[in-house]
């Protein structure tokens, strides 16, 4: 009986590290869910655009997507979601601010879409501060808008924690990876995640380093991210002036673009509305 508990015993601890080290591989797949497309996926769009292509080095390209304003007055550089890519259709998202007379410039991650080269947290923030600054070759800081939705509101804060853009925009923001991913397993000890885990995208540390106004929408019956996220962002602003929380009423985690006190405050933030067609 006792070799029974024993043996019982040592194949719940075995199974138990198989599946910590089952988790610790398939990290990637579960918070980027990366999608590729062919170099020669065609990318086509109702609006007018242009791609680009940045080459980082040998093994690292950033494909880009430019969707062209008419006489812009600035540019958004917007960072996309988990498993997004720009052979999707982006229309109604970048309409809401090239028809109100914003350019947007929009880039899959390393390893999504038709840019190559392995993701790191490291590499996935290098070429973000690369798009800023190519960016800020053309508009002055005081015309740049950063925007992160989802995945991208942790890379989008910490690109403008490093500059000075005109603000920020978080749509449906993370408190950290680090506690997403802590809240999922928490079946696993927190010191053995944070050690597993190879990306903690630290939102709540670099949203304290942010000079810029900074403008949160967040769904309040978000089952994604939680709602509570955005709330414990707020108090970590550099001050209560500098952040403004805009509670999406009953949405959820997608389609919050279309949400009618997102497209108000948007009106507000950007200072336009979209013409009557």
């Amino acid at each position: 009986m006792k070799k029974k508990i024993i043996w019982i015993t040592s194949s719940l601890v075995l199974i138990y590290f198989i599946l910590i080290g089952y988790t610790a591989i398939v990290q990637e797949k579960k918070i980027f869910n990366p999608r590729k497309l062919s170099d020669d996926y065609p990318i086509s769009y109702k609006i007018d655009f242009e791609e680009h292509v940045f080459a980082v080095d040998q093994e690292t390209k950033i494909h880009a997507v430019e969707f062209i304003a008419e006489d812009p007055k600035g540019m958004v550089l917007y960072f996309h979601g988990r498993g997004c890519h720009l052979g999707q259709r982006w229309e109604a998202v970048v309409e809401n601010f090239t028809k109100r007379g914003y350019s947007v410039l929009m880039c899959d991650y390393r390893g999504f879409g038709k840019s190559r080269g392995k993701i790191t947290e490291k590499g996935v923030l290098s070429d973000a501060k690369m798009l800023y600054e190519y960016v800020w070759e053309r508009f002055s800081e005081e015309k740049i808008i950063v925007y992160g939705r989802s995945l991208g509101t942790g890379i989008a804060t910490y690109v403008a924690s490093e500059y000075h853009p005109k603000m920020l925009i978080l749509e449906a923001p993370y408190y950290s990876i680090l506690e997403l991913a802590s809240s999922e397993l928490r079946w696993i000890p927190g010191f053995i995640v944070k050690s597993l885990l190879k990306y903690h995208f630290r939102t709540d540390l670099w949203i304290q380093k942010v000079k810029a106004p900074i403008f949160l929408f967040h769904g309040t019956h978000d089952q994604t991210i939680p709602f509570q996220s955005s709330k414990r962002l707020e108090k970590l602003a550099t001050s209560s002036k500098n952040l403004q929380l805009t509670a999406l009423s009953k949405a959820t985690h997608d389609r919050t673009y279309e949400h009618p006190s997102y497209m108000q405050k948007l009106n507000h933030i950007l200072g336009s509305t979209i013409p009557a067609k």
